[in-house]
C-alpha cells in the first residue's frame, strides 16, 4: 500500500506563493511546485533532490512574504464603512436644503424676468395695434369679459397651453409650466384697472383665482409663489421712492406685490436678505 504525505500550514502558503512568482523558486517552493504535478505525494528530500538542478536563484522567506503581500487586496470592516455612511449623511443634511432653496430662487426669479418679458413684448405689439395707447373697458369680477378682452389682445401674442374663467377673471397656463392670473379691479369711486398675478407654478396661479380675495395685485400676491404685475408687464411703482430700502419695507408687511420690483432692482436675482423667503 502506498503511503500518502499532508502537507504543512507553510508547505500550503508558499504553494500559493508559487503560482503568483516569475522568477526561480526556492526549496520550499519547489516541493509545493513539483508536488502539484505528481499524483503520488513527495517527500520533502524527494522534491529538493529533483528540483535542485532546475534552480537559478532563490527568495529568502522574507522576501517571499513580501512579494505575496502585494496581491494581497484589503478590504474596509463594516464598522468602516458604516462610519463613512454616517459621514456623509450627516454632511449632506446640512448642505442639501440650503442648495435646494438656492436652485429654487434662481428658477423663480428667472421664471419672473421671462414673463415680463414676454408680457411687455405683446403689450407694446396691442399698443401698435390700437394706435399708440391700450384701452380696455370692461366691468369688475367678469369673467366672461376679461377672457374675450384677453383673446381680442394679449392672447395673439402670449403662447399658452390652456386659458380657464375663473371666479373674477381668467388664468392662463404658459409652456414652461408658470402661469398668470388676468382681471380687473376697482374700489368704490374708482375706474377699472386691470392687474395681473404671475406664478413661476400655474397651479398657485389657479388656486389664487378660484379661492383668493378680490384686491390688487400689490395686496394679493405673497412674494413666494404669486408675484404682482401691472396690466403693462411691468412692476408696480406706485409712490416708490427709487431706494432699496423702501422696496424691503413694503415686501416686509402686506403690500409684497412690490416684491417684484424688488426682485428687478436686484437684477433679476432673490437676494440672501429677500424678505419673503
Amino acid at each position: 500500500m502506498k503511503k500518502k504525505f499532508a502537507f504543512t500550514l507553510a508547505e500550503v502558503f508558499l504553494s500559493h506563493f508559487v503560482s503568483c512568482s516569475k522568477n526561480a523558486y526556492t526549496s520550499a517552493e519547489a516541493l509545493s511546485h513539483f508536488a502539484s504535478r505528481r499524483k503520488t505525494a513527495f517527500t520533502s528530500a524527494e522534491a529538493l533532490s529533483h528540483f535542485a538542478g532546475h534552480r537559478k536563484t532563490a527568495y529568502t522567506s522574507a522576501e517571499a512574504l513580501s512579494h505575496f503581500a502585494g496581491h494581497r487586496k484589503t478590504a474596509f470592516t463594516l464598522a468602516e464603512v458604516l462610519i463613512t455612511l454616517g459621514i456623509i449623511g450627516v454632511v449632506a443634511a446640512m448642505t442639501l436644503p440650503a442648495l435646494i432653496t438656492k436652485h429654487q430662487k434662481k428658477v423663480v426669479a428667472t421664471r419672473v424676468k421671462q414673463f415680463a418679458s414676454v408680457w411687455q413684448q405683446a403689450y407694446r405689439q396691442v399698443e401698435y395695434e390700437q394706435g399708440g395707447s391700450l384701452s380696455v373697458t370692461l366691468g369688475a369680477k367678469d369673467p366672461e369679459a376679461a377672457l374675450n378682452a384677453y383673446n381680442e389682445t394679449f392672447g395673439k401674442y402670449v403662447r399658452t397651453m390652456k386659458v380657464e374663467k375663473s371666479r373674477y377673471g381668467i388664468t392662463g397656463a404658459l409652456q414652461n409650466g408658470s402661469g398668470f392670473y388676468y382681471y380687473h379691479f376697482t374700489r368704490p369711486n374708482e375706474s377699472v384697472r386691470n392687474y395681473l398675478i404671475f406664478c413661476p407654478y400655474y397651479k398657485d396661479c389657479k388656486q389664487l383665482a378660484d379661492n383668493g380675495p378680490f384686491e390688487d395685485s400689490e395686496t394679493i400676491s405673497d412674494g413666494k409663489k404669486t408675484f404682482g404685475f401691472w396690466i403693462a408687464g411691468n412692476t408696480p411703482t406706485y409712490a416708490w421712492d427709487g431706494t432699496r430700502e423702501w422696496l424691503m419695507q413694503k415686501c416686509s408687511t402686506w403690500q409684497k406685490g412690490y416684491c417684484t420690483t424688488l426682485i428687478q432692482y436686484d437684477g433679476w436675482e432673490i437676494k440672501d436678505d429677500y424678505p419673503t423667503w
